[in-house]
């Protein structure tokens, strides 16, 4: 599932346990790590002329080295291949430049770092990779404590393509780390206002989670459902709370409709707040 996993870097301690997880996956999947640091242009607020400042340009490209070859050296420590990219340029489509261009299958990245001239990954760049995403996307919050030990993951469910396409995900690795995982459904009680649509969405739920045990079953992996009613993003961010969750895998969806709570603003709540990693799963590109 994870050939090539590419850990997006500023060389901040913000961005540490992106790290961490990227290696733990890699680890897992026996995939190629790609270690990329952009040097961002817009970090250089004096005006354009002063990009061809060579001491500049040689301070932020030997951050990035330092940092790149950090991870080389951690993931060669893991018997794990590693290939190491420093580049100028805009963060995002830098990025997102790489994922096409090396066929990465997962992007794994902090989402808080330093401000000043060493540019951050923080809020517009973590979600402009993620909004444009074609692959999954792992996020980890600098607050978030990780180990890069899955042992519970939360897949929210709501029946809908985009579950169907993060539960591949959930249950791929929950299979590697012999993790348990997690079915949640959230009845959205404020889109509804009538008793039988209530129900219906109820039923739609129940029937959600029982797809995911089902699928669980078939995988030989372990899983616990259970549907709440609620704020969707709010119930599910308690519910890891309450239960300890290491890994949040969700899917999105673009448009908000009655039935999907996994919508673009919903998910991004999460990955802002959820204090463990999230591992975002978009619709891939078309072919």
């Amino acid at each position: 599932m994870y050939d090539d996993i590419l850990v997006a870097t500023d060389g901040s301690e913000a961005t540490l346990g992106a790290v961490t997880n990227a290696l733990s996956l890699a680890e897992r999947y026996d995939a190629t790590v790609h270690a990329l640091y952009v040097v961002d242009v817009r970090a250089i607020n004096v005006g354009e002329e002063a990009f061809d400042d060579k001491p500049v340009i040689d301070t932020l490209t030997g951050r990035g080295e330092r940092a790149t070859a950090e991870i080389r050296r951690r993931a060669e420590k893991r018997g794990l291949e590693a290939v190491t990219t420093v580049d100028p340029g805009t963060p995002a489509p830098r990025i997102r430049r790489y994922v096409a261009d090396h066929g990465i299958d997962l992007v794994s990245m902090g989402t808080r770092g330093r401000s000043g001239i060493a540019r951050h990954l923080l809020g517009s760049v973590a979600e402009s990779v993620l909004r444009d995403a074609t692959v999954p996307v792992l996020t980890t919050r600098s607050e978030a404590a990780s180990e890069g030990d899955y042992r519970e993951i939360l897949l929210p469910v709501d029946g809908s393509e985009a579950t169907g396409r993060a539960a591949d995900h959930a249950f791929d690795i929950a299979a590697r780390y012999d993790a348990r995982v997690h079915a949640l459904s959230v009845v959205d009680a404020g889109l509804s206002r009538s008793g039988d649509l209530l129900a219906a969405l109820e039923t739609e739920s129940e029937a959600a989670v029982e797809t995911a045990e089902s699928r669980g079953a078939a995988a030989g992996v372990d899983v616990v459902s259970e549907v709440r009613e609620g704020t969707p993003d709010a119930c599910v961010t308690e519910y890891a709370d309450e239960h300890g969750i290491d890994l949040l895998v969700t899917g999105v969806h673009e448009r908000r409709g009655l039935d999907r709570f996994l919508h673009r603003n919903a998910v991004d709540r999460l990955v802002r707040t959820a204090d463990c990693p999230v591992l975002t799963v978009p619709k891939p590109a078309e072919k």
